[in-house]
């Protein structure tokens, strides 16, 4: 991990660019591997915009769990959890890649969200790149 990507103090509001609430209380401290979806081979910024950073738009049609996950990125805990998401892409057709990184608490808070048992929401602190993280391991052709 870089050095200049951690942000070392980690006390009292921690995520001062996210509303109230986010993440949630049963947020935790990352400390295992997780996959990430990516369209290109070496992970790039853009590969981990949030909803909310795509399209702050999309707010007003979500509430709920839905909207404070629109404020962090999905992750898989598991290969084959971030397999079976590849296919639920509306544009599957695409070839995709699959990164893999070692989080720690140092990056932001995780919890599993919706009713797959893989999926995470991963809310980042302030100016971590988090692509740098992540390197791929594996390509997805389309079917």
């Amino acid at each position: 991990m870089n050095a200049e990507n951690l942000n070392e103090d980690h006390d009292g509001n921690d995520f001062p660019h996210l509303p109230d609430g986010i993440p949630p209380d049963g947020a935790y401290d990352p400390s295992s591997e997780f996959f990430r979806i990516t369209n290109k081979e070496k992970p790039s910024r853009k590969c981990f915009l949030s909803d909310y950073e795509k399209d702050p738009d999309l707010l007003d049609m979500r509430s709920g769990l839905r909207l404070i996950c629109s404020y962090g990125v999905s992750v898989q805990n598991t290969l084959d959890g971030a397999r079976e998401t590849v296919g639920k892409f509306k544009n599957a057709t695409r070839k995709r890649f699959i990164a893999k990184a070692l989080l720690t608490g140092e990056v932001g808070k995780v919890m599993q969200t919706f009713k797959e048992e893989y999926h995470h929401t991963l809310w980042l602190y302030e100016n971590i790149e988090i692509h740098n993280h992540f390197d791929c391991v594996e390509v997805v052709y389309p079917k």
